[in-house]
């Protein structure tokens, strides 16, 4: 994930400033994208985590509280067509699954990136 946004800094630019400018937008967009793909069937729980519904908002959180896993997949396989292409977008080798479905890679543990973060308080 952080290999993209490097080669891709325009979009990661424009995506830092629309969730600065229009945070409610983006988060709309989110929900829009999470509930395209729940109907289509690829997002469910799975032991890596838990998908639930609150009220109309999608909510997706880690299984377990110590370990966070982050999913790979492809997005025009996810979604469902139509997903656009940004301008001048870079596929970066290994960014995400080729096949259908979400596969996750190995889980990382949080406890010491949640302290750094300053996320220990949320109890994350």
């Amino acid at each position: 994930m952080l290999a993209n946004m490097d080669k891709n800094l325009s979009w990661t630019s424009s995506l830092g400033d629309a969730y600065v400018n229009q945070s409610d937008d983006v988060i709309n967009a989110v929900q829009v994208m999470r509930k395209r793909a729940q109907d289509s069937g690829n997002l469910k729980s799975t032991p890596q985590e838990k998908v639930s519904d609150q009220g109309s908002t999608i909510v997706i959180e880690p299984a377990g509280p110590e370990v966070v896993y982050v999913p790979q997949y492809d997005p025009w396989l996810v979604y469902g067509a139509p997903v656009t292409i940004w301008p001048s977008w870079y596929w970066y080798p290994g960014l995400y699954l080729t096949g259908p479905g979400i596969g996750f890679g190995l889980g990382f543990g949080i406890g010491f990136l949640g302290d750094l973060a300053g996320l220990a308080p949320l109890g994350i």
